[in-house]
């Protein structure tokens, strides 16, 4: 279904040769971006859907909080803070799906496939620190948590150089750069 599109794609644009993005090393319409593209959508909405499952349905018979509770720590945030979570996942859609919106704006798009690869590893990081928690493996959790600040860090690291007209500073560096905080 998807070499499908990727023909259509081709074919129509085909008069109109995509331009080569310097940045990518890519055109833009090879079936390695969309594959990452694809990849990237899949792994955000996985860790969206773990992170709501770990609240609302709990794993492993403990919601995320309750395993806070139980654990004692000088500082732990009022309930409220967590609602920024909310917003940072309204960027985060915007950064995923930001390759989209430049690829029919015929413009390159400044985000290499090894930082989109880095971003679906941060989602996988952050199920799996989640699970890691739910199950009381407190040390893979933190190695898990570890894993995904590198992966931000990296990431941001990767993206901040680059220069972005406003829209791409919006759906592309700040969503990396709240995510990291």
């Amino acid at each position: 279904m998807l070499d499908t599109f990727f023909r259509k794609f081709r074919a129509q644009h085909a008069t109109n040769a995509m331009p080569f993005s310097w940045w990518t090393g890519e055109l833009r319409t090879t079936p390695r971006f969309f594959r990452i593209f694809i990849l990237q959508i899949i792994a955000f909405f996985s860790m969206v859907g773990t992170n709501a499952f770990a609240i609302f349905l709990p794993i492993n018979g403990v919601t995320t909080a309750q395993i806070s509770d139980e654990l004692i720590n000088l500082f732990t945030p009022a309930d409220a803070t967590f609602s920024i979570w909310s917003f940072i996942y309204t960027m985060l859609i915007a950064y995923v799906f930001a390759p989209l919106w430049f690829l029919y704006k015929r413009s390159p798009h400044p985000i290499t496939a090894k930082v989109r690869t880095l971003f679906v590893l941060s989602c996988i990081a952050n199920c799996t620190w989640i699970f890691f928690w739910h199950y009381r493996l407190l040390a893979f959790s933190v190695v898990s948590i570890f894993v995904l600040l590198l992966c931000l860090v990296h990431m941001y690291v990767q993206i901040h150089p680059v220069p972005l007209t406003w829209s791409r500073l919006w759906t592309i560096r700040f969503p990396i750069a709240l995510y990291l905080g």
